[in-house]
């Protein structure tokens, strides 16, 4: 459950609110019809679940469909809850039946990427680094804190 938290809290709301934030911004420039705007409304609750999916299956590694499903059930909720609140009426239930797939097929997703390559590290550091940082340290402690 706490991977699911995290992927929503971390992938999913930021990406849905700056989607909700863009679309706002472009309804206000264009003129559509009233019907237009559940649809538009639901977009970014789509991609949200998608991305918190995703996040969910890379941090579970295992479990994609699963993961997904519960990481798109709780966003969905989430933004429903939001809406239901600050609309007083409640949501069409419709949209846990487009989200929740799209966030099992972010979960599959997020399993089979394949890991981050490590990029590997200097366990030494060149003759000249160590010289130089020498050098600055000396000169550093020598000359202190003077105020002229």
């Amino acid at each position: 459950m706490r991977t699911v938290v995290r992927a929503c809290l971390l992938a999913g709301i930021p990406a849905s609110a700056g989607l909700f934030l863009l679309l706002a911004a472009a309804v206000q420039r264009v003129d559509l019809p009233e019907a237009v705007f559940p649809m538009l409304a639901a977009v970014p609750v789509v991609a949200g679940s998608c991305l918190a999916g995703e996040a969910a299956g890379r941090r579970g590694r295992r479990g994609g469909l699963r993961l997904g499903a519960a990481a798109a059930l709780l966003l969905t909720g989430l933004w429903c809850a939001a809406a239901g609140v600050l609309m007083k009426k409640p949501p069409d239930p419709l949209l846990f039946g487009i989200s929740v797939p799209a966030g099992m097929l972010g979960g599959i997703r997020g399993v089979n990427r394949p890991a981050p390559k490590i990029r590997r590290r200097l366990h030494r550091l060149p003759a000249w680094w160590t010289a130089l940082r020498l050098r600055v340290e000396t000169r550093s402690f020598l000359i202190g804190k003077r105020n002229f």
